[in-house]
């Protein structure tokens, strides 16, 4: 699965998705082929990722089809090692990720996907429990992609014992970043000094409000099994981070950055779900929510996110679109 996926992502036409691989990441590509060293400290942001960039056309040349090969490998191969790792339900949890953002963005935010799969790595250390491993990881994460900084919230988050307390603050907050969104981000602009950047992200997007309500149904399906849940370590960390995802979400629909922070909690809910799933003591009512699950998401990607985030249809990378 993971070479295949690997091959999907890295064989398409560079066209497909938002156009931020042919527009932004081929430009600079080729601005790294033409200027080397020179552009990586001049552009100097993420530049983890712009060495990297620079690294690989020392070796392989202008390649860039090649380029998108490697680059998809790395986080597709941590989804992989997260599936086999901790789901009760490899199948299951592979039909997540391809129907929701989790594998639609790679056609677009390269380096969020690529340090995504350093935080993947990370949550190992946060279950086993050892935080400098998971801080340095964290920091290795952040100069491929500056927003994974925020991932350190997670290790205080799943500290907190208090079940009844949890609930509360993740209460309150899904309510407030829901009612309040707007004025939230408003206040985050003045703090950044960058209203017209918030003015120009400012919308109703359908696709964004479509994620706040996949992140809510995880969390309420989450609730119902949560006395079930909370008995599991792994899993109560796990709904701890799609709490976390939720209340982050409703930002989303006003600020498009906001997703891209909630994608780095929420894309564990492709473990949380099917493990919740076998919790099911019945075995039909079990095989009947399985069933459920695949088949609706996968229409969801099929009907309404591969169309709308230009996935769908397919193209290799020697096909026009």
């Amino acid at each position: 699965m993971t070479l295949v996926l690997t091959c999907i992502i890295g064989l398409r036409n560079e066209m497909m998705g938002l156009v931020d691989t042919h527009y932004v990441y081929r430009f600079r590509f080729e601005e790294i082929v033409m200027y080397g060293w020179d552009y990586v400290l001049y552009y100097n942001k993420d530049i983890g990722f712009q060495t990297l960039t620079f690294l690989f056309t020392k070796v392989f040349g202008d390649n860039f089809t090649l380029y998108l090969l490697c680059m998809a490998f790395p986080y597709v191969a941590s989804i992989s090692y997260l599936i086999y790792k901790y789901s009760k339900s490899p199948m299951i949890s592979f039909a997540i990720f391809i129907s929701l953002q989790f594998f639609t963005i790679t056609f677009t935010l390269m380096r969020q996907v690529f340090a995504m799969g350093i935080l993947i790595l990370a949550f190992k250390y946060v279950v086993d429990k050892k935080p400098i491993k998971f801080i340095l990881l964290v920091l290795l994460a952040s100069i491929f992609h500056q927003v994974a900084i925020l991932f350190l919230v997670v290790y205080p988050l799943v500290k907190i014992k208090n079940v009844y307390v949890f609930l509360c603050i993740v209460s309150a907050g899904v309510i407030s970043s829901t009612l309040f969104s707007s004025k939230i981000m408003y206040i985050i602009s003045i703090i950044q000094q960058s209203n017209e950047r918030y003015n120009h992200v400012n919308s109703n997007d359908s696709t964004n409000l479509t994620y706040f309500f996949v992140c809510l149904l995880f969390l309420l399906i989450s609730l119902l099994y949560f006395k079930t849940i909370k008995k599991s370590e792994l899993n109560y960390i796990l709904f701890k981070l799609s709490a976390l995802a939720t209340t982050i979400a409703p930002l989303s629909t006003v600020f498009r950055e906001a997703s891209r922070v909630s994608y780095m909690f929420s894309i564990f809910n492709i473990i949380l779900l099917p493990n919740i799933l076998v919790l099911e003591k019945d075995k039909k009512t079990r095989n009947l929510m399985a069933t459920l699950t695949i088949v609706v998401f996968m229409i969801y990607f099929l009907f309404f996110l591969g169309k709308g985030t230009n996935v769908i249809p397919y193209r290799f990378f020697w096909q026009t679109l």
